[in-house]
């Protein structure tokens, strides 16, 4: 179990969620392995297990987070077969810890004046493309070139347009990087930036701007993408935007069209 456990959180890491996030479906996963004591899994048990802890004194959301955190480990195993249905909530948003596009705005502006050009590319490729961290190394030369990125993710291909502005950005960089094949935001050994590194520059460019450390993470980036997108194209295009964001599942997706209560405030008389 121990070993399994420790793919998944390699699993979870690559799917750059927040640290938070990471140990909520770790505790969830290691509760589940623990109760089921080696039993072979099946649909059976996972009913067991579903009716188990909803004999607990959870409240509802925390039950419907729990089930999602078993059906996204028995996923990981391969053993879709045996996910339970979830209970019905209401639709929650985003959290409170997501970069709006201000703090967005004064970490650029830290990256521009504290930071360097290559800081800049980088926030400004995972802004306007909503890629992962990992996929940042699919940013490269050809796909400038093609208009678009080609990401393959656990046997999945997608394509992500690159928007014009963003083009013109990188093409300018490349030029004076002298970059002229591959993967354009490199280190100094020409390697694409690791994700530890990438985590550690937007939390020092986020302390300059004096934003909340706890917003700041490639994955809140992503999230402004989405809703960014959103506001440009209507609630309507969760659909595209799920294509794009690579979601396996609208109810991914659904946590951008959400509206906060200041949101919902205005669109009312």
């Amino acid at each position: 179990m121990e070993t399994t456990l420790q793919e998944y959180k390699n699993y979870l890491e690559h799917e750059e969620l927040a640290a938070a996030s990471i140990r909520k479906y770790m505790l969830d996963a290691r509760q589940f392995d623990t109760w089921r004591d080696r039993r072979d899994i099946s649909k059976g048990l996972t009913m067991e297990y579903k009716a188990h802890i909803q004999g607990q004194a959870f409240k509802p959301a925390t039950l419907h987070s729990k089930i999602i955190s078993l059906n996204k480990y028995l996923a990981f195993m391969g053993e879709d077969s045996a996910a339970v249905k979830n209970i019905r909530v209401q639709q929650q948003g985003l959290s409170e810890n997501v970069l709006s596009q201000n703090d967005y705005d004064r970490m650029l502006r830290q990256a521009n004046s504290k930071g360097t050009p290559r800081d800049v590319l980088m926030l400004e490729a995972l802004l306007r493309t909503g890629v992962r961290v990992s996929e940042l190394q699919c940013f490269t030369v050809e796909a400038l070139q093609a208009g678009y990125m080609t990401i393959d993710s656990k046997g999945k291909i997608r394509k992500v347009a690159i928007s014009k502005n963003l083009e013109k950005q990188a093409k300018a960089y490349i030029k004076d990087e002298g970059i002229t094949s591959g993967a354009i935001i490199l280190n100094a050994q020409g390697q694409p930036l690791s994700r530890n590194y990438i985590y550690k520059r937007i939390k020092y460019l986020a302390g300059q701007a004096r934003i909340k450390l706890a917003k700041a993470y490639p994955h809140s980036i992503r999230h402004l993408f989405a809703r960014n997108y959103l506001a440009r194209n209507g609630n309507n295009a969760a659909i595209q935007l799920a294509n794009i964001l690579g979601h396996e599942s609208l109810e991914t997706t659904r946590i951008y069209v959400a509206l906060s209560i200041d949101e919902a405030r205005a669109t009312m008389d």
